[in-house]
């Protein structure tokens, strides 16, 4: 049995988007119980929180798959993710505080499509450079 590259990192990267998505609700839940929920868009911030956990994992896929070629150093991931986690984190803020505000999806929609856009961009990459990383 012949195991493709693509098929080994879009594996990881749906596991790796469930399991932040289920933990991210998890943490959702318990810190809701915990402290007063003063989120006026619900549906909204749970669309935030699946495209922000989806973007995060597969991002941090990406890099320790590469971090593990270069010799599995933990500080070239930290390093190499920065720059890649840091728009995405800008647009979950922006997005996270119009459902926090309960803003009308009309004025979170930019943040919607550039989530939605940048997830895509990542998971396109991923299934591209996979293989060049995996031949080497």
């Amino acid at each position: 049995m012949e195991c493709y590259p693509q098929a080994l990192i879009v594996a990881k990267i749906i596991y790796n988007s469930f399991l932040v998505v289920v933990l991210s609700l998890m943490g959702f839940v318990l810190y809701s119980m915990m402290m007063s929920n003063e989120i006026a868009s619900l549906q909204q911030f749970f669309v935030c929180l699946v495209l922000a956990s989806i973007g995060f994992s597969s991002t941090f896929t990406l890099v320790s798959a590469i971090a593990a070629k270069a010799g599995n150093n933990a500080s070239l991931m930290a390093v190499m993710s920065i720059p890649l986690v840091t728009p995405l984190l800008i647009l979950v803020l922006k997005f996270s505080k119009n459902a926090i505000d309960g803003l009308p999806w009309s004025s979170s929609m930019d943040e919607m499509i550039q989530l939605g856009a940048l997830n895509t961009l990542l998971l396109t990459l991923s299934y591209i450079l996979f293989p060049f990383l995996w031949r080497s």
